[in-house]
């Protein structure tokens, strides 16, 4: 059939760079994993329940879930983790040095407390944090 099962693991946000596969393992926790394209050396890269996984180059941004899925950033080999942003963050995506992401607000009005979401971008050490479109305007 021409395929090969690299892990019997519950996976997700497979992103391939390189010679490895960066990945969301929900078999353990939701744990950041890569594994060699040919299976071996299955390494945890964060402990850190995440989601929204994306790498771009040297670093593996995701939606970290044990901090509110706040917008944060790790080095590949698992080394210095940055949160860039505090708002929940998700669909990520990586451009010309930029954080692409969908960031929820609360917003209160007349004591009455509503989400609004809406299309950020920040620049990858976490400067610059800008709205770019607000929902009913999408």
């Amino acid at each position: 059939t021409g395929r090969t099962l690299l892990l019997a693991k519950t996976a997700s946000y497979i992103n391939v760079q390189g010679d490895w596969i960066y990945f969301v393992n929900y078999t353990d926790g939701n744990k950041i994993s890569k594994v060699k394209i040919d299976g071996s050396e299955e390494t945890v890269v964060s402990e850190d329940k995440a989601d929204w996984l994306t790498v771009d180059g040297n670093w593996v941004y995701y939606s970290n879930l044990s901090d509110g899925n706040t917008l944060y950033r790790v080095k590949i080999d698992g080394s210095e983790k940055v949160k860039l942003n505090d708002k929940p963050s998700k669909f990520i995506n990586i451009s010309d040095g930029w954080v692409y992401y969908v960031g929820t607000t609360i917003v209160y009005s007349n004591n009455v407390q509503s989400i609004e979401e809406g299309i950020y971008k920040i620049r990858v050490d976490g400067t610059e944090e800008t709205l770019v479109k607000i929902p009913n305007s999408i």
